[in-house]
């Protein structure tokens, strides 16, 4: 009988949590699963991490972080996979765009998000190319997505020299020689992007430019 009583008393007690209390328990749990989401990550447990930034998310959905690292887990997957199986690498990104887009959702000034989304979608239009299966829609939409992807990170953060190298990657010619000249006024040292936007001028048939 007292038994009884205790279970009944505590699904009382649980009836009677307010609202302020509930969401700081999901909270505080919701930072648990992360810290744990996070241990597996350093320890490259990528499968693990998933499933404990999923709980996070579950309890907190505009846990930004959490699904960000997700789309890392999901990037860095296919990136793995592109030499060997460029087909799964692809669905790699594509389970990634969607977790960079809620990160992005819920902390609209996530340039890093931004960027990695960017990444997915030019990577995964390096695939495409490999299958040479380029006049779909399918790729029309990677490619935009990406330039939009890295013009928002750009627009949050205008000095991002990585964002600026992945926009001039998804241009050519004298459009990606202007994104080069940026990256140059940014960091007037910067070998790579004197090196890329020669090859550009070189295409382009300007071989005294380059």
């Amino acid at each position: 009988m007292g038994g009884c009583l205790v279970i009944v008393f505590s699904a009382f007690l649980c009836g009677c949590e307010s609202e302020e209390a509930r969401k700081a328990r999901e909270d505080k749990d919701a930072s648990a699963y992360y810290k744990e989401a996070e241990a597996h990550y350093e320890a490259a447990r990528w499968e693990e991490a998933i499933v404990a930034y999923q709980k996070a998310v579950a309890l907190k959905p505009n846990y930004a972080e959490a699904y960000f690292r997700m789309g890392v887990i999901h990037f860095r997957s296919g990136r793995g996979l592109m030499l060997d199986d460029h087909i799964e690498a692809m669905a790699c990104y594509k389970k990634a765009i969607p977790a960079f887009k809620k990160a992005v959702a819920t902390k609209p000034y996530y340039a890093e998000a931004y960027c990695y989304m960017g990444d997915c979608y030019r990577f995964y239009l390096t695939c495409k190319r490999r299958q040479l299966d380029l006049l779909d829609q399918d790729t029309v939409e990677a490619h935009f997505g990406g330039k939009s992807a890295y013009e928002k990170a750009i627009a949050i953060k205008p000095d991002d020299v990585r964002a600026y190298y992945g926009m001039a990657d998804c241009c050519a010619g004298v459009e990606s020689i202007a994104i080069y000249k940026k990256i140059i006024a940014i960091k007037p040292d910067e070998v790579t992007a004197y090196l890329f936007m020669g090859f550009e001028y070189v295409d382009l048939g300007q071989h005294t430019d380059a």
